[in-house]
């Protein structure tokens, strides 16, 4: 599970969760490069056509969460690990 949270890209999952994991990042990251052969992927993987619309549509809503808060410069709550706000302070510090 820590491989997960640290470095999904290289996370040693089963086939199924591999094509979900691909497919949430470049939702997440990259969403106008997504194509029908991701898709495609996740069906072959044995993900039903309702399974990828959910998966798409909470991956969408919590980038649209994501988005709405940093786009109102909302800070991080506190009990988020001192990395994560500071590697947050850093991105922000960045961009001014």
């Amino acid at each position: 599970m820590q491989s997960l949270k640290h470095d999904p890209r290289n996370a040693r999952v089963s086939p199924p969760r591999r094509a979900l994991l691909d497919y949430v990042i470049a939702l997440t990251e990259t969403p106008w490069a997504v194509t029908e052969d991701q898709v495609v992927q996740m069906r072959q993987q044995g993900f039903s056509d309702e399974a990828i619309a959910v998966t798409n549509l909470v991956a969408c809503f919590f980038a649209w969460c994501n988005r709405v808060v940093d786009g109102l410069g909302v800070p991080m709550e506190d009990f988020w690990p001192e990395a994560i706000r500071a590697r947050e302070a850093e991105v922000k510090n960045r961009a001014r």
